[in-house]
């Protein structure tokens, strides 16, 4: 297995990231000199100016040059979707969650946590309640399956409060 001096250095600024943002910046510095179009390097470029920098513009530029360079690298489906929702761009997050789905290795329960998030956010709470269910029931793992429901159990309550709310004190959302 041949890897490119690219690759060794995602691979160190993935191994430090959240842990040690200053090693994964000059890892993720020296991939990207070796190698621009780096698709995961270019996603976790994203990924750090999203979370910890919230350069969301520069971040959609860094998810959009990694999916143009390999448009089966999943992660880059992942992490944009979710960036998209934080943007308000719930149509074009949902391009990429349908385009994300159909491959191969993508985690399907992170892309119906997605699609819930979307539902909720325009306010199709019974919708994403639903989304939610199946998620669970795709569950393989007590961790997945206490998220979903966890999710359920708060859209429900949050379902209930806003029936409380007498129509005409109801504030526009």
């Amino acid at each position: 297995m041949s890897l490119t001096l690219a690759d060794q250095y995602f691979l160190k600024a993935l191994d430090n990231y959240t842990f040690d943002i200053e090693q994964t910046v000059e890892s993720l510095n020296y991939a990207l000199s070796y190698d621009e179009q780096h698709p995961a390097a270019n996603c976790l470029l994203g990924r750090l100016l999203m979370e910890k920098l919230k350069r969301f513009p520069e971040a959609k530029h860094c998810f959009e040059r990694a999916l143009i360079e390999d448009p089966n690298y999943v992660d880059t489906y992942k992490f944009y979707s979710q960036l998209l929702i934080w943007m308000g761009d719930l149509e074009k997050a949902e391009t990429i969650i349908e385009k994300g789905i159909s491959k191969v290795g993508m985690p399907k329960l992170i892309m119906i946590k997605r699609k819930a998030a979307i539902l909720e956010a325009r306010g199709l709470v019974q919708e994403a309640i639903k989304e939610n269910k199946r998620g669970r029931l795709l569950s393989s793992g007590q961790f997945d399956f206490e998220h979903f429901h966890g999710e359920v159990k708060r859209l429900k309550r949050k379902c209930k409060s806003m029936r409380s709310i007498t129509p005409t004190s109801r504030v526009a959302m």
